[in-house]
This record gives structure tokens, sequence and C-alpha cells, in this order.
């Protein structure tokens, strides 16, 4: 049995008469009467269920608005396929696989060109294409081809971004191949990890795991870390002219300090308090301080001062706070802070030891001193096998004593 509901649309326009199996959109004519305009068809071959204009009574595909391009209604789901006639979603929407461009679904507006919407290319790639108020194409997303956004800021987490690409939360970048460890990590914190997606701090570069982060570790200090599971160096790479190296700034001064290499000298160089050079060590190994052009392995300009055993030579133990086993060239000498003028070489062994001589004296003896000797002792020095030839003077007797067998 049919069930009929008749709805009264409103007079003059029209009455909506509702049939179960089909649907008539009748206009009012002379008198009030029943018009057919439109089915879903049921029972036309190809076209069944398909949504069709014309009259029911004529049942034929042929009928004007009731191909079988014609929009397709699945009974059982009531989805919806314009070009297909098995709609999988509520609405489906396929062009034909010719080849020819085509729109698929447009939203145009009176201005020539202004449309929106997908679009189907030759190859049958299907972009979504935005058109802004002019008609100027403004957002293409195309699969397979050149995707552009060109207005303004764009915002993934906010509705007002501050730049051309603002992302308000975490984000990685990786390769096809990467799972756990991206390319690149931006954490909620500001972290950044180039091949780490935990960073420990703003700026963590990890080419492989050195095996943990150190106990007592703190983020507010280091700015930077860069980890390897093998030997690890920081590159600096510059042309054969030029000059790289570490700079210090502080907040009023530039180059307060730096750790320098130059390419053309082949020196490097230290400076400190406001970019002064304190130390070079030269292309040949000649460390300066104080000067730019050390002249010797060592060479110091201005006051030196050892407070400390030190021995220079080789497979030496110091015996005393200077122990020099060769030749020392000095001007204005001081032993114990007191200035004895100009020594020109203090040589220990057998030759001799020369502590004041002026120019052209010949030394002719083991000791020659131009001058006056003070021997400085306690008198409680031990006498042994070790201290064998030394002299000290006994205050209590007023004897100058010698260590001997």
């Amino acid at each position: 049995m049919r069930h009929t509901r008749r709805m009264k649309l409103s007079r003059p326009w029209a009455w909506l008469l509702v049939v179960s199996g089909a649907v008539w959109l009748t206009p009012i004519v002379s008198a009030e009467d029943w018009q057919a305009v439109g089915f879903v068809s049921s029972t036309v071959g190809v076209s069944t269920s398909r949504v069709c204009i014309g009259a029911p009574s004529a049942n034929r595909p042929s009928d004007f608005g009731c191909p079988t391009t014609a929009p397709y209604i699945n009974p059982t789901n009531g989805y919806v396929g314009i070009g297909t006639s098995a709609p999988d979603a509520p609405l489906i929407v396929r062009g034909p696989d010719n080849g020819v461009a085509r729109w698929l679904f447009k939203a145009q507006n009176l201005a020539a060109n202004n449309e929106s919407g997908f679009y189907q290319y030759s190859n049958n790639a299907v972009a979504l294409q935005l058109r802004n108020g002019s008609g100027s194409l403004r957002v293409n997303l195309q699969p397979g081809g050149n995707s552009y956004i060109l207005d303004n800021n764009i915002g993934i987490g906010t509705t007002a971004p501050q730049a051309t690409l603002q992302v308000s939360g975490s984000f990685t970048v990786s390769t096809s191949a990467q799972t756990t460890t991206p390319s690149l990590y931006v954490g909620t914190n500001g972290n950044v990890g180039v091949g780490v997606a935990s960073p420990a701090n703003l700026f963590h570069i990890r080419r492989a795991s050195a095996g943990g982060i150190p106990a007592g570790y703190s983020s507010n200090y280091d700015v930077a870390v860069i980890e390897n599971s093998e030997d690890n160096y920081l590159h600096f790479l510059q042309p054969a002219g030029r000059s790289g190296g570490i700079i210090f700034d502080s907040p009023t001064v530039r180059a307060n300090g730096y750790i320098g290499y130059s390419n053309v000298s082949n020196a490097m160089t230290f400076a400190t308090n406001g970019g002064i050079e304190r130390l070079r060590i030269g292309n040949n190994g000649n460390v300066g301080i104080g000067t730019i052009a050390p002249s010797n392995t060592l060479h110091v300009a201005g006051t030196a001062r050892i407070t400390s055993w030190t021995a220079i030579a080789a497979n030496v133990t110091p015996t005393t706070a200077l122990d020099v086993y060769g030749t020392i060239s000095a001007t204005n000498l001081l032993v114990n802070g007191v200035a004895i003028g100009q020594a020109d070489r203090i040589v220990s062994g057998t030759a001799s030891v020369v502590a004041h001589a002026n120019k052209g004296v010949s030394i002719s003896v083991p000791l020659e001193v131009a001058g006056s000797i003070k021997i400085a002792s306690t008198g409680t020095e031990v006498c042994d096998n070790d201290t064998l030839g030394l002299i000290r003077f006994d205050a209590a007797t007023g004897a100058v004593e010698m260590c001997r067998q």
C-alpha cells in the first residue's frame, strides 16, 4: 500500500507531496492539483536509485536529469555519489578518468575566474585550490605537485599566528626512514634537538648516544650539547685567508675575550679583558706571553715568577725552586726578589757558573763573581751523600762549613 502525505508550503507557491518511493514538487497552477516535477528512480534500469528531474510516469533513462551520470543515492545507507554508483562515504564526487582536467567541486561568485574547490588535473591528481576575492590563487594543495599557501601567517595550534608559520606545541622533521629519532625536534619548552627527541637543553646535537647525561647536569648553565659515541670535535671551516675561533662577549663589550686561529699566520691566539692578546702559539710552536712574536720555545715579555720547584731539562727531578741544566740569558735577574744585575749564563754541573759578569770579562775560573757573595743558611742543614759540596754559614760559630766526606 502506497502512503501519501501532503505538506502545504506557502500558497500560492507549491505543495510538497511525499510518497513512499517518490518525491514530487508541484507548482500551483490555475487550480490546486499535483504536477510531478521530480522523483527518485527505483525502476529505471541503469538509473535505479538516481535523483531525476522529469515526469515519473515516463520512467525512461533518457528523461532530462536522469542519465547514468545523475547523482546516485544508496537506498541502504543514504550515501550520495556523483560520478559513481558505489559511494563509500556520505558524499563522493568522482570525475571521469579520461585525462581531461576539470573541476570536481567548485564554489564560484560573480567575479570572473573567482572559483575555489577541488580541481582534477589531466593526470587525475586532485588538488584543493582556494582563490581570494580578486580571483588570485592563494592556496594550492596538490599531492605529487607544487603545493603552496601565499596568504599572511599560518598558525598550527593557534588562532593568532605572529609569523609566517607558527606552531604552538612541539613538532618534528623526519625522513621516511626515521621512527623514534627525528632529524629535527622542537619541544614545547623551546628546546631544539638534532638527532635527538628529548634535547637536554636549548640546543642538543646528537650524532650517536654518548651513554647518558652526567649526574648533576643542569640546563640552567649549559646552553648547547654536542654528543657523540666516539671522539667528538667541533669544526670551524673558513677560507685560507681567514680566521676562525670562539668570541666571548659581555652586554657592554664586543669580543671581550676570544680564542682564535689564523689561516694566514697559522698561529693560535688567546685574548682577555677587552680582546687584548695575552698568549700566542706561533706556527713554529714557540709560545709567547705578552708578545706577538715569540722568538724562543717560551718567550715571556714581562715578569715571570716561579713559586714551586721547576726543572728545565729532561728527566730531571728538581731539588730547588729552579734547576737549570743548560744556559740562561737574562736581563735584570731577580733572586729571592733581589736584583743581581745582568747574568749572561748560569750553568750547573762541572762547567762554569757565572752569576754576574760584565761584557768583555773573561771567565777563567769555575766560579767568578764580580761583587760580594752572601750565604744564607740556618745552620741546621743536613750533610749526607746527597748534599756533598754544600756550603753553609754557621751563625753560632761564625764558621763557613762545607759538607764533605
